[in-house]
């Protein structure tokens, strides 16, 4: 088993895996740029991701009120405030 791990995991193709994930990630990056989606709009706002909803649930969540983060409006008005609105 450790012979196999030791020709799999050498340094050159470690080095290559991670050249080959920051190619693929700027790539896609370009791609959503050129298509006019990112994590910025048009007029300079951060548009609301999924991180948004997932930090303003765990501000809840360490709240002295957790059960508010179910009430709609509440929750809006948050992710509003922590500029994740759409």
């Amino acid at each position: 088993m450790f012979g196999a791990e030791d020709r799999i995991f050498t340094k050159r193709r470690i080095r290559l895996y991670a050249v080959s994930v920051a190619v693929a990630i700027a790539a896609v990056s370009a791609w959503e740029f050129l298509h006019g989606r990112s994590v910025i709009d048009p007029a300079g706002k951060p548009v609301c991701i999924d991180f948004c909803a997932i930090w303003v649930t765990r501000n809840f969540a360490s709240s002295s009120e957790p059960i508010r983060a179910d009430d709609y409006p509440v929750f809006s008005a948050a992710q509003a405030s922590a500029a994740c609105a759409d």
